[in-house]
């Protein structure tokens, strides 16, 4: 069974692997906000791993993809495979 799974970075910010395929990042020191989410591929999130050098892994099925989040877009507008929902 595929559950929701989670990493925490160094700087406090919570990452969240969804069964949906979404991963969801939540800043601690905004509560209230809503998380940014990013779609991942069409599978279920099964693994998340935060790197030495701070970028992020993610496995859904039999593709991992290394995201670098000091790069991750602010902004629908400036990544299009952003997706708030």
């Amino acid at each position: 069974e595929v559950r929701d799974n989670a990493v925490v970075y160094n700087d406090g910010r919570l990452v969240f692997g969804r069964v949906d395929s979404r991963v969801e990042i939540w800043d601690p020191d905004r509560p209230v906000a809503p998380p940014v989410q990013y779609l991942t591929q069409e599978e279920p999130v099964r693994d998340l791993v935060v790197l030495p050098d701070g970028r992020l892994a993610t496995a859904a099925g039999p593709v991992v993809r290394v995201r670098t989040p000091w790069r991750w877009p602010a902004s629908p507008a400036s990544c299009p495979w952003w997706a708030p929902r």
